[in-house]
């Protein structure tokens, strides 16, 4: 497949902020009771079509053809619009190389859409050749932007270099990549999980495809979380909780684990090791586990700092994870 440029223009109506700091390899206690604290309403509903973006440092969110952010970290902080009339996502969004990354549809073709997050005030699509949907998994790894797909894939790395690798030698391992869970390494791996099963292992220096190790390969994967270096699983029943550091290397976590609880995710933060499961969400403060209940009637999402973000499926509410001081 191969990538065609173009441009499409677009006027910022708010002015920028820069970032604040914090990352999810920052972790800590958290320093008093937890809660899920709302956030402000963004300008636009965030409705069921609108779309959160993968960011360490704020809250980005695709609606209606909008771009905004939100600082939650800076008091009295208001939703900056950063982009307008800007396509439709059929993918992840992410945030790579200060421009935010996704693949559209809307002109009838699979385009790979970008938007600036500073001052550059211009947004980006590039035609991909030869795809016939947009079945594809959007990664933002440390030094590239990895698209994969059932054909294989292209990185572009921070210069607009634009290369192809092959898709891995089992086309069928992985029924559709659009839902594929993909995490980078801390060896600079790529690990690829589909059906609750790791899949494949790429190689991006060597464009290379391996299966993993028999003992990884074999685990019954109920989630996988992903942070700047790692891979976090919740495995088997009873569940127990493993951090994959490199393609051959995997640790036991410490987590607050429910075994009555079938479905529980780890959510790696500057909290602690979040877990978030059947209504409530746990995390080790030293001897003790802080419990909050999760707000009803709303699904769960990673946010900045890698902290839970409740939204409300009626009204698109939001509400953070947050330490009360």
């Amino acid at each position: 497949m191969t990538l065609r440029h173009g441009l499409l223009a677009f006027a910022a109506v708010a002015a920028l902020v820069g970032c604040s700091g914090g990352g999810k390899g920052d972790s800590a206690q958290p320093e008093g009771p937890l809660r899920f604290a709302a956030l402000p309403a963004p300008p636009k509903a965030f409705d069921a079509a609108a779309r959160l973006v993968e960011n360490d440092d704020n809250v980005l969110a695709l609606i209606d053809g909008r771009l905004y952010r939100y600082d939650p970290w800076t008091p009295g902080a208001i939703w900056l619009e950063l982009g307008r009339d800007l396509p439709s996502a059929r993918s992840r969004l992410v945030s790579w190389n200060d421009r935010v990354w996704y693949l559209t549809t809307d002109h009838g073709r699979v385009e790979l859409a970008s938007v600036a997050l500073s001052g550059e005030q211009r947004s980006d699509t590039r035609a991909v050749s030869g795809a016939t949907d947009a079945k594809f998994a959007v990664l933002a790894a440390r030094d590239a932007l990895f698209v994969f797909g059932v054909d294989g894939g292209f990185r572009v790395d921070a210069d607009g270099i634009y290369t192809e690798f092959p898709s891995p030698p089992d086309r069928q391992a992985v029924g559709d990549w659009s839902t594929a869970q993909l995490a980078q390494l801390a060896d600079g791996t790529i690990v690829v999980s589909d059906d609750r099963h790791l899949r494949w292992i790429f190689e991006p220096d060597l464009s290379l495809w391996r299966p993993p190790p028999t003992d990884i390969g074999q685990r019954d994967i109920r989630t996988i979380s992903v942070s700047s270096d790692s891979a976090y699983l919740v495995v088997d029943s009873p569940p127990s909780a493993l951090r994959l550091i490199a393609s051959n290397r995997v640790d036991p976590v410490t987590a607050p684990l429910d075994a009555k609880c079938d479905l529980q995710s780890l959510y790696p933060s500057d909290l602690g090791i979040v877990t978030v499961g059947c209504g409530k969400a746990s995390v080790a403060a030293g001897t003790v586990t802080q419990t909050v209940t999760v707000p009803a009637g709303t699904r769960v999402a990673h946010s900045p700092r890698g902290r839970p973000l409740a939204i409300r499926s009626d009204n698109g509410e939001l509400a953070l994870l947050q330490s009360a001081q």
